[in-house]
């Protein structure tokens, strides 16, 4: 009997306890309990298990079974082979991180770079993009440019100069060749120039001053100026000034108003001020003779008009509005005070301290004089409350006598006052009097019109 068997396994298999590594036929023979043989054909298929190794280079990261790796690590992947056998993936990462390098260009006036020459300053990113498995390198460039240094300046001395610790006393050139701090050439140039001071004089004469150069000399002097000359060096000016006085007197001549006066030259005038009268003296200047006329202050109009009441007499005193040495009215009289009892016009001549004579005239004007009004109230109330608070004769009067006084009702008198402006305030002997009326009495003459008042009345004190 044969019996046909199908048998997949993996890697190896074990029939009739003999081991298969291959994929083949195996056939057995045995015999069967009836003494017969039997054949078994066993077909043997041997799928072998997958291992394989992988290296793998990539930048910054990759992705593997659906799986980002940023590190470098083996990665051990395990799959099932279309025969049914493991399959083991053993993958070696390398993640490789793109470089940087850092690079300054130094150079004098320019630095080429790339092929340009660059005069500036300035910064560049470049990229060199990696081969394989390299990654990218990126270059940052700094050039740095630096400037060499160049100078020239003109220098102007008088006599000599000191340059760089050597003494030059003709014009010259200059030339220093240095480096810099950063290393580039440092050209100095220096135009040495010499120049010598110029030196002049002269000699003046003047009587009294003169102006040099805009000051005023009054004494023989030597002046001395230092200029600059066009090359820029001292010129040096000596100026001798010879001064000669002349012989001055001066005067002082004070007049009376309207006065005329003779110089010494003969010439008549009434004019305030300096005056000169020249003659020549025998050092050859001027004498001269100045001769200064002022005239007194005196008041135009010394007197003023005066109004007076009709019928009033009007003692005027001139001294009150100024002194005078002498006073003449026009009647004669020389008084310094006069009665004036009439209206019209007065004429006076006044002498003043400086013996000047000044007429004036002033008039004497009507002035329509009524009485001067006054008010007498007859309450009052001295509570302390800011109203109606002392009793007095109201009125807006000028008096050459005054008399106001008050009695209580046992005829005592309780307050007297020669002032117009004075008033009671409701007080007695320290105490405040009681309510009650109160008889006063006022007596007055007003100044203007000589009007004469006499009254008395009632108040009453309320509280």
């Amino acid at each position: 009997v044969t019996t046909n068997l199908v048998r997949t396994t993996c890697d190896s298999a074990n029939i009739n306890g003999n081991w298969y590594f291959t994929t083949q036929t195996v056939t057995d023979s045995f015999t069967t309990s009836l003494g017969c043989d039997s054949i078994v054909l066993t077909t043997l298929t041997i799928g072998n298990s997958i291992v394989s190794y992988d290296t793998i280079y990539a930048c910054k990261y990759y992705e593997l079974n659906l799986k980002r790796y940023e590190k470098s690590q083996e990665v051990i992947l395990n799959y099932i082979s279309s025969q049914g056998c493991d399959s083991t993936i053993y993958n070696q990462l390398y993640i490789m991180q793109p470089k940087t390098i850092n690079r300054t260009l130094v150079g004098c006036d320019s630095v080429l770079y790339g092929g340009v020459w660059h005069k500036k300053s300035t910064q560049f990113n470049d990229t060199a993009y990696g081969q394989g498995p390299n990654c990218d390198t990126i270059y940052y460039v700094n050039l740095q440019v630096n400037k060499s240094y160049y100078s020239e300046q003109t220098i102007q001395h008088c006599y000599s100069a000191v340059i760089n610790g050597k003494l030059y006393t003709n014009s010259a050139t200059l030339v220093l060749n240095d480096k810099t701090m950063n290393g580039c050439d440092s050209v100095e140039v220096y135009n040495i120039i010499i120049s010598n001071p110029l030196y002049s004089s002269e000699t003046l004469y003047s009587c009294d001053s003169i102006i040099y150069r805009g000051n005023t000399y009054t004494s023989s002097t030597q002046v001395i100026d230092t200029l600059m000359s066009k090359e820029g060096c001292d010129s040096i000016h000596t100026a001798n000034l010879f001064i000669t006085r002349s012989i001055v007197q001066k005067q002082e001549i004070t007049l009376c108003p309207g006065e005329v006066y003779e110089l010494a030259n003969g010439t008549l005038t009434s004019k305030a001020g300096e005056h000169y009268s020249s003659f020549v003296a025998s050092t050859g200047c001027d004498s001269i003779i100045i001769e200064e006329i002022m005239y007194y202050e005196v008041h135009k109009s010394p007197v003023p008009d005066i109004e007076k009441c009709l019928g009033e007499e009007v003692f005027f005193d001139i001294s009150v509005w100024d002194s005078y040495e002498n006073v003449q009215w026009g009647n004669g009289e020389q008084n310094k005070s006069i009665v004036l009892d009439h209206f019209g016009r007065y004429v006076v001549h006044l002498t003043d301290e400086n013996n000047c004579i000044i007429k004036d005239t002033f008039e004497v004007i009507d002035a329509e004089c009524l009485p001067c009004p006054i008010h007498i109230p007859n309450a009052f109330t001295p509570n302390r409350n800011g109203l109606n608070e002392r009793f007095k004769p109201i009125h807006n009067c000028t008096y050459s006598h005054y008399h106001f006084q008050i009695y209580n009702r046992w005829g005592e008198k309780i307050f007297e006052t020669f002032d117009p402006e004075d008033s009671w305030d409701g007080v007695y002997m320290d105490k405040e009097a009681q309510q009650d009326a109160y008889v006063w009495i006022l007596y007055c003459v007003e100044k203007k019109t000589k009007s004469v008042i006499s009254a008395n009345g009632t108040v009453t004190l309320l509280r």
